[in-house]
């Protein structure tokens, strides 16, 4: 029975015939259907871009400007205040809480997209 090794020449020969045969991926090449002259009479291919044909937006400068932000008031601007504070007592290492119960907390607040009110302090 014959065994086959790394330096045989049955596995060198299967290895080129088999890279020959692979055909690396065609490039798509987009051809521009408009020809644009610049004033040097030098002629310059242009991609045309079709239009999508939307109607104009109704968010308007001045309807932008009349919405009013409910969370901006200086009642919830407390709140908020207030709530980031027993966060961060929450966080503090002096508290009563587990290690576990600690990266829990930070792994939520990561979740919820807010542990960047809780960074550098």
């Amino acid at each position: 029975m014959a065994s086959l090794y790394m330096g045989s020449a049955i596995i060198y020969k299967n290895a080129i015939t088999h890279n020959v045969r692979l055909q690396s991926p065609r490039r798509f090449i987009c051809r521009s259907s408009l020809t644009k002259t610049t004033p040097d009479n030098v002629s310059v291919d242009v991609l045309h871009r079709r239009s999508g044909n939307y109607s104009p937006s109704p968010w308007n400068h001045r309807y932008l400007l009349s919405i009013e932000n409910q969370y901006a008031k200086e009642k919830n601007v407390i709140t908020r205040d207030l709530l980031k504070r027993k966060v961060r007592k929450m966080l503090d290492v002096d508290t009563k809480s587990s290690r576990l119960e600690q990266l829990e907390l930070i792994d939520d607040l990561e979740k919820l997209g807010v542990s960047y009110h809780f960074e550098g302090n």
